[in-house]
């Protein structure tokens, strides 16, 4: 199967967004924060995707958010955590909303 022009561009995207990461990675331990992921789009989650997958040697951490409260199955998110989840690629931590007593 060949890619069109737009899937070609994207793919050497995603890959220079993981070089980057890799060369970075040489220097210093990089943590990538990404807040919101319950308002990501599918192309947003498939470069997040793309370099959980390809960036492995690299000391790198992301840590995403997301209300699981606005997450509705259709959404990409709710995929995109079903297949990463499949793939053993992410740990999920549960947090809950804390309430000061008084």
């Amino acid at each position: 199967m060949q890619r069109s022009g737009a899937e070609n561009e994207r793919f050497r995207l995603f890959e220079a967004v993981s070089s980057l990461f890799d060369a970075i990675g040489e220097d210093a331990p990089i943590v990538l924060v990404v807040d919101d992921l319950h308002w990501a789009d599918r192309p947003t989650l498939q470069l997040l995707t793309h370099v959980i997958r390809k960036v492995t040697d690299a000391p790198l951490l992301i840590v995403g958010t997301y209300r699981d409260t606005d997450l509705v199955r259709t959404h990409p998110m709710a995929e995109t955590l079903v297949d990463l989840r499949r793939a053993n690629l992410v740990e999920r931590i549960l947090l809950r909303a804390w309430r000061a007593t008084t």
